[in-house]
Parts: C-alpha cells; sequence; structure tokens
C-alpha cells in the first residue's frame, strides 16, 4: 500500500478498518508539513514540522464524512507532530512516508486498539521533545472568523432524496464542536444555493443567512 501525493507537502491513504468505529468504516491517514505559529482558539503556539493525522471518515464519490463532535476519542480523529524543522524538505518528507509505509497494518491496529501514542515509538521518529499523543479538536472553534462565499470553510450537498439541488456553503460557525452538540438551536453562517436563489438572487445565485445545523446535517452530506 503507498500513499498518494495530494499536494507537494501532503501525502493521504484510506484504509478500510477491520471493525467500525463508531459508524466509520475508513481511516484516512496524512502526513504533511505543517507551518505551525500561534494558536488563537487555545493560546498556545503550534511547533513547525511534519504532523500525521487520523480522520475515522466514510469515503463516497466527491465526499468524506466524518465529526468532530463525538464523545469517543477514536472517532474524532486527531493529530501528532512527528518532527519538528523550520524548513520543508520534499526528500525527508519521502523518507517519513516509506518508513510509515511499511507499518500500515501495524499502524491500522494501534488505532483500532486505542494505542496511538505507540506509533511514534514503532516507527521510530525523531522528535526533540515529548508529543502530546493526539490534540482533542472538538472544543476548537476553527470556523470562528467570517469567509467569504468564494472561500467557505465546507460545502454541504443536499442528498438524493432530500433538496437535491441545494447547497450550503458554511461561511462561520458560532460555537466549538463540542458546544455545537449540546444546542439543538445551533447554527452556521451559510451561502445556500437553491433553484429559488438562482433565479431571485443574481448574479450571485446564492443567499447569506444563519441555518440550522440539525437542517444542514438532516438534508444533506459533506462534501
Amino acid at each position: 500500500m503507498k500513499m498518494q501525493e495530494v499536494k507537494r507537502d501532503e501525502f493521504r491513504i484510506d484504509l478500510k478498518l477491520n471493525k467500525l468505529i463508531g459508524k466509520y468504516a475508513t481511516l484516512r491517514i496524512k502526513i504533511e508539513y505543517y507551518l505551525g505559529g500561534m494558536n488563537y482558539f487555545s493560546g498556545n503556539i503550534a511547533p513547525r514540522g511534519y504532523r500525521l493525522s487520523f480522520t475515522p471518515c466514510n469515503v463516497g464519490k466527491n465526499m468524506v464524512e466524518s465529526t468532530m463532535m463525538s464523545n469517543n476519542r477514536k472517532e474524532q480523529g486527531g493529530y501528532m507532530m512527528i518532527e519538528e524543522t523550520k524548513r520543508f524538505s520534499y526528500p525527508r518528507l519521502k523518507q517519513l512516508i516509506t518508513k510509515f509505509e511499511s507499518h500500515l497494518d501495524t499502524i491500522r491496529q494501534y488505532y483500532e486498539e486505542d494505542r496511538i501514542g505507540e506509533i511514534i515509538d514503532l516507527l521510530g521518529y525523531q522528535k526533540p521533545k515529548p508529543i502530546p499523543v493526539v490534540e482533542n479538536l472538538s472544543t476548537i472553534n476553527e470556523c470562528k472568523e467570517e469567509r467569504s462565499p468564494s472561500k467557505p470553510y465546507e460545502i454541504w450537498i443536499g442528498a438524493l432524496s432530500k433538496a437535491p439541488t441545494w447547497e450550503w456553503h458554511v461561511l462561520k460557525k458560532y460555537e466549538s464542536p463540542a458546544d455545537e452538540a449540546k444546542n439543538p438551536q445551533a447554527t452556521w453562517l451559510c451561502a445556500v444555493y437553491s433553484p429559488i436563489t438562482k433565479e431571485q438572487c443574481q448574479p450571485e445565485g446564492y443567499e447569506i443567512g444563519d441555518v440550522y445545523v440539525k437542517d444542514i446535517k438532516e438534508n444533506a452530506i459533506k462534501k
């Protein structure tokens, strides 16, 4: 099994899980070069370097379904820094990936058994200081700053049996995933595309407003 080059500084692979994690049958794994910097949500400085991430998901045609709102850490996914460095090196990234690819079956097993912290030791990656096992993303609102309709955080597409010609482009989220899961009235700021807006909202073809999260998730899938 080989990881696929998504961008020059990012490789990924989708592994079929031996058993479901929640409702998810696939484990998406990425190794990427991360620029780091200030995390304005946690107040911490994120290091720059090569990062490994895990996302349990279901992969379909032109869409990936995943969640960060579960109480199950494995189901949320997360990431860990595997090597800090100030400059990106494509040959070094390829070295890390080659070593990683030789242990894919074991890594999948470790994730399923919640032994994530043992992965770096298994691979023998060099790290200058101890790294947290996996950062819990569910308490961080990474979609706090409002974006323009041309650069949405997410795109949700109407399911075949419900609103098939509608799209919700998420421009802002008002709460962290953890707080949002507790609030049945949670909303997202969206640019909404529909047959109505295409006719009545020219030339843009969309209407911007707050939409109930539950309504989007009941009628659409994430692209």
